[in-house]
C-alpha cells in the first residue's frame, strides 16, 4: 500500500470512528434522557442511525446532481456539521457540570438542566458557524522571512486563495466579491492553491469565469487540488488557461525577472480512481538554486520532500484548518501541517485555512482566509 493510500485510509478510519463515537454520545446523552417512552426511543434511535449512515457513506456516493444524490449529499453535509457542534456543546456543558458538581458550585436543580443548556449553546454555536461560512473571507496578513530572499525586494506580496470550492451551493455573487477584495490588495503575485471547484466544467464554467479578473503585477497562477481532479482537472485547467490564469502542472516559471522561481505540482492525492500525477522532480527540473524557489502544492504533506530539496517556501491548503472543531483531530492524523507557518531547516511552509468551505456550510474554530503574504530577508 502506497503512502498516499495509507494516509487516505487512516483519515477514513479516524473520521468514521469520530462519527460513530459522536453519535453514540448523542444517543446516551439525548435520546435516552429526553425520550421517556420506549417507542420514542426506538424512533429517535432509528432516525439517528439514518443520519449517521448518510455521513458515513458520503465519501463513497457517486458524484452527481440528480435529485436523490443531491438530497443525500445535503442531508449528510448538514448533519455532519450539526452533529459535530452538538457533541461539542454536550461535552462542554458536561465538563462544566462535572467540575461544578465536584466542588458544589451549582445547586442540583441547576445541574439538572444541563441538557437544555447544551441545546442553547448548540444553537448559538451552530448559527455562528453558519454565518462564518457564508461570509466573505477576511484578509490575513502574514510576514515570512526567508534566508535567501533578496533584501532589495523586501515586502514582496503574494495573495493566496485556496480551497474556494465553487459549486452549485456557492452564492452567485461570491466570485465577484472575492475579486474586488483581492484586487484591492495590489498584490505582486496571486496564487490559487487548489480545490477551486467542486463540479464539472459544463455546470460551473459561468460561476468560475470571474476568476480571470484577478489583477497583480506578475499574474495569477494555479495548481490542482484533489477536488479539481474529481471534477475533471484536464478540462478545468484548459478553461482556466483561457481566462489568463497560468496553470502549473509539475512545471516552473520565473515570473519575477529572475527574482525567484515559481513551481507548482499536481495534487499529491489526485483522483481516488486514477491516482496522482504529482511530480516534484519534474516541477523543479532545471532550477539552478541561485534564486529562491516558491512551490505551490495543494497538499502540505509534500513539504517533507520539498524541504529536503531545499525549496525556500511552499504554499499549501487542503486542510481547511479543520473547518469545524474538533474535526482538526482527524486532519492532524494524516498530516502534522494543519494551518499556519512551519519550518524545516531553511525551508518554510504556509498552510492556508482556505477561502471557502467544503461539506457542511459551517466554520467553527477555523475561520476562512484570504492570505496576503509579505516576503522579507531573514
Amino acid at each position: 500500500m502506497t503512502r498516499r493510500n495509507r494516509n487516505l485510509w487512516t483519515f477514513l478510519i479516524i473520521f468514521s470512528s469520530i462519527v460513530i463515537l459522536g453519535h453514540a454520545y448523542i444517543y446516551a446523552r439525548l435520546i435516552i434522557q429526553v425520550f421517556v417512552s420506549s417507542l420514542g426511543q426506538v424512533l429517535a434511535t432509528g432516525f439517528l442511525i439514518i443520519l449517521a449512515s448518510t455521513v458515513l457513506i458520503q465519501p463513497f456516493v457517486p458524484r452527481g446532481l440528480n435529485a436523490k444524490a443531491y438530497f443525500l449529499r445535503e442531508t449528510a453535509y448538514f448533519w455532519l456539521g450539526a452533529s459535530f457542534v452538538l457533541v461539542t456543546s454536550l461535552c462542554l456543558v458536561d465538563a462544566i457540570s462535572a467540575l461544578a458538581g465536584q466542588f458544589d458550585l451549582l445547586a442540583e436543580n441547576i445541574l439538572s438542566h444541563r441538557t437544555t443548556a447544551a441545546i442553547f449553546i448548540f444553537v448559538l454555536l451552530f448559527g455562528y458557524g453558519l454565518m462564518q461560512a457564508r461570509m466573505l473571507a477576511r484578509v490575513r496578513a502574514v510576514k515570512i522571512r526567508l534566508p535567501r530572499w533578496p533584501s532589495e525586494h523586501n515586502g514582496f506580496s503574494i495573495v493566496q486563495i485556496s480551497d474556494l470550492h465553487l459549486s452549485d451551493r456557492t452564492r452567485k455573487r461570491l466570485p465577484n466579491e472575492l475579486i474586488r477584495k483581492v484586487n484591492s490588495l495590489n498584490a505582486d503575485l496571486i496564487v490559487l492553491t487548489g480545490d477551486m471547484v467542486d463540479g464539472p466544467l459544463e455546470e460551473l464554467a459561468e460561476l468560475a469565469s470571474p476568476l480571470g479578473n484577478f489583477k497583480s503585477k506578475y499574474g495569477t497562477f494555479f495548481v490542482t487540488g484533489n477536488h479539481d481532479h474529481y471534477s475533471g482537472a484536464d478540462e478545468w485547467c484548459d478553461y482556466l488557461s483561457t481566462l489568463g490564469i497560468t496553470v502549473l502542472r509539475n512545471a516552473r516559471v520565473e515570473p519575477g525577472s529572475e527574482l525567484f522561481c515559481l513551481a507548482g505540482v499536481d495534487d499529491y492525492r489526485g483522483d481516488w480512481g486514477k491516482g496522482s500525477t504529482c511530480d516534484l522532480g519534474a516541477a523543479i527540473e532545471g532550477w539552478s538554486r541561485k534564486t529562491p524557489m516558491v512551490l505551490l502544492s495543494h497538499n502540505p504533506v509534500v513539504f517533507e520532500e520539498s524541504a529536503a530539496l531545499g525549496i525556500d517556501l511552499q504554499l499549501s491548503g487542503h486542510t481547511h484548518g479543520g473547518q469545524v472543531w474538533p474535526f482538526h483531530m482527524a486532519v492532524r492524523a494524516t498530516t502534522p501541517y494543519v494551518s499556519g507557518l512551519y519550518r524545516k531547516k531553511e525551508s518554510t511552509l504556509y498552510v492556508s485555512r482556505g477561502t471557502g468551505y467544503w461539506g457542511p456550510a459551517i466554520r467553527l474554530g477555523a475561520p476562512s482566509e484570504i492570505t496576503q503574504i509579505f516576503l522579507y530577508q531573514e
